[in-house]
C-alpha cells in the first residue's frame, strides 16, 4: 500500500464512511478508525485537492489507512452478503522412479458467486479468529482480508487440519483511483475474484488427493514394469556372462 494514499473513508457511530458520503470539515463529525481522534472530511468540489480525511489538530497516524481498508472491506461484505469465490486449480503430477515426469487429472473449480445468509465478524473459532465468516445454507467459509500482511502459516495450517475452507482477498496493491470510487471498492471486495486466492479449499484438496492417488497407483504400474524389465535384463546379463564362462572352461 503506497504511503502517500489518503485517508478515504472516517468512522461514525461505529459504522465507516466513504469520503463522498459525508458532510464537508468537522460537520462529517467522523473520528479516524486506527487512532480516534476527530477527522475532518476534504471533500468541497470546489477545492482542487484530492478528496480525503485529515486529522484534526493532529498529525496523520500510521497505520489509519491499512487499518480502515481492512475494516471497510469487512463491512462491504456484511452489508452486501455477496462474496465471489475464486477458482481453484492444481495439477497433479509426480516422478517415477527413473526420473520420468508423469502428469494426472488437474484439480479444477470455477469461480462461483454466493449470495450469503448472513456474516460474522472477528468470531473466534478453534485457535483462530477470521476476518469474516460468511454463512451460506449452513455452510461456512472463512475470508481474510490482506492489507498488509498473508495469512501466516500457522494459522494455513491449522485451517487445513480442521478441514475448514478459508480464502483470502489481496487489498494490498489498490490504487488512490479505486479507494475514492466507493463502488469500484465494492467490487474489489465482492466481485473481483483475481485478487483472490484460496489459502484452504477442503473439496479441491479431496479432488486433488483422489486424482494423485489414481496418478500414483499408475506410476507405481509403471515403476514395477520397469523394475521387472531391469530384472530381465540383468538375469540376461548373468545368463550370457557365465554362458561365457562355462565356454572357456570347455575349452581347456
Amino acid at each position: 500500500m503506497k504511503s502517500e494514499i489518503k485517508l478515504p473513508f472516517g468512522l461514525k457511530d461505529g459504522r465507516l464512511y466513504h469520503i463522498t458520503e459525508v458532510n464537508n470539515g468537522l460537520k462529517c463529525k467522523c473520528i479516524c478508525p486506527n487512532c480516534g481522534v476527530k477527522l475532518i472530511a476534504k471533500n468541497n468540489p470546489s477545492n482542487k485537492v484530492t478528496l480525503h480525511f485529515a486529522h484534526h489538530k493532529s498529525s496523520e497516524c500510521p497505520g489509519s489507512l491499512e487499518t480502515a481498508i481492512h475494516l471497510m472491506a469487512k463491512q462491504v461484505i456484511k452489508d452486501k452478503l455477496l462474496i465471489y469465490t475464486p477458482k481453484y486449480s492444481k495439477p497433479t503430477r509426480i516422478f517415477d522412479e527413473n526420473g520420468q515426469y508423469h502428469t494426472g487429472k488437474s484439480t479444477h473449480i470455477r469461480p462461483k458467486k454466493l449470495e450469503l445468509d448472513r456474516v460474522e465478524l472477528e468470531v473466534t473459532k478453534k485457535g483462530y479468529r477470521p476476518d469474516v465468516i460468511a454463512i451460506k445454507n449452513d455452510r461456512v467459509l472463512n475470508i481474510e482480508i490482506k492489507v498488509t500482511h498473508d495469512v501466516d502459516e500457522e494459522k494455513a495450517s491449522l485451517v487445513k487440519s480442521l478441514q475448514e475452507p478459508m480464502l483470502e482477498i489481496d487489498l494490498s496493491d489498490l490504487i488512490e483511483e479505486t479507494l475514492l470510487n466507493k463502488e469500484q471498492f465494492e467490487w474489489e471486495v465482492t466481485h473481483n475474484v483475481n485478487n483472490k486466492k484460496w489459502i484452504n479449499n477442503p473439496k479441491g484438496e479431496l479432488a486433488y488427493k483422489r486424482h494423485l492417488a489414481e496418478l500414483k497407483a499408475k506410476v507405481a504400474e509403471t515403476n514395477e514394469k520397469a523394475r521387472l524389465k531391469k530384472r530381465k535384463q540383468q538375469e540376461r546379463e548373468e545368463y550370457l556372462k557365465n554362458l561365457k564362462v562355462d565356454g572357456k572352461a570347455s575349452r581347456i
